[in-house]
């Protein structure tokens, strides 16, 4: 797949391939939105364009460097995810090392952050070393359910693109349940959330959805708490169950709790136990 056709970050791929055609890019970037998949989808067919070896000015999406970058191969793409909780100084200053190299086989060097608000104090300060002066072979992306999470002086340095939001066909009574997992009532303990997922183990082949709709709510309080913008919101008519949900999250409890589904849906998809990821999505929602 190539920029153009990715449906989720539609508007954003537009703008990059624009950018692209008229040698605009940016050497820095943050993709923001509460989809990891199509953040990772957006910067990985960037960098198929930045290395195809027949761009126009997208990826052709078949020649060596594209079917390399594809397979997660190519030498010249470096995916960073997080080590633990978070990503680390020792794992900054690693990609420092390889930033000021020399591309192995195509014309740049594209460094991947997933999950970018985890940066720990010392590594955001690392990575502003290469954000202040990067080499022109050489373009960064961040990736994070919520721009505003980074350091200030990141963001500063990075163009910022919000993903789409997604389209909400969602059933209203996962939304319904995302809602009551998010509420926070009071007596609730680790027998409600085996429970719950005993209940959904019957219901699996409905869990992407609801993993869709805690994913939209969850953005949903992160963005009231940090600002109480209603007109932001992806379910719509849902201001007053934001409203309330907010003050019982923290932040940094929010974007837990989208990394939480985040790893659920990657562990689902890589046939782990379901009631096993059910589990422990739960016992990180109460």
């Amino acid at each position: 797949m190539s920029l153009g056709n990715l449906v989720g970050p539609s508007r954003a791929a537009r703008l990059l391939l624009a950018a692209l055609a008229h040698g605009r890019l940016a050497h820095a970037h943050v993709f923001a939105g509460f989809s990891g998949e199509s953040l990772s989808a957006l910067a990985l067919n960037l960098a198929k364009a930045l290395n195809c070896e027949r761009p126009n000015p997208d990826a052709c999406d078949s020649c060596v460097a594209c079917r390399k970058i594809e397979g997660g191969n190519h030498p010249d793409v470096l995916v960073v995810q997080p080590d633990g909780d978070s990503l680390k100084l020792d794992q900054i200053r690693a990609m420092q090392n390889r930033a000021w190299r020399r591309p192995g086989e195509g014309r740049y060097k594209v460094f991947i952050l997933r999950d970018a608000h985890l940066l720990t104090p010392e590594a955001a300060n690392s990575l502003l070393k290469i954000l202040e002066d990067p080499p022109g072979d050489l373009v960064i992306c961040l990736l994070s359910p919520n721009a505003q999470a980074l350091p200030a002086t990141v963001l500063s340095r990075c163009q910022v693109l919000q993903l789409d939001p997604v389209s909400q066909a969602t059933p209203a009574d996962l939304v319904d349940f995302s809602e009551t997992l998010l509420s926070r009532d009071a007596g609730r303990d680790e027998l409600d959330a085996l429970r719950w997922a005993e209940g959904w183990e019957k219901r699996r082949q409905e869990f992407p959805g609801l993993l869709d709709a805690l994913q939209s709510c969850l953005r949903d309080v992160l963005l009231w708490r940090t600002t109480g913008a209603s007109e932001l919101l992806l379910n719509t008519g849902q201001e007053a169950f934001v409203a309330s949900a907010a003050p019982r999250w923290s932040q940094a409890e929010l974007l837990a709790g989208l990394e939480a589904v985040e790893r659920a849906r990657r562990a689902l998809a890589h046939n782990a136990n379901f009631r096993l990821a059910a589990e422990v999505l739960f016992l990180s929602l109460l």
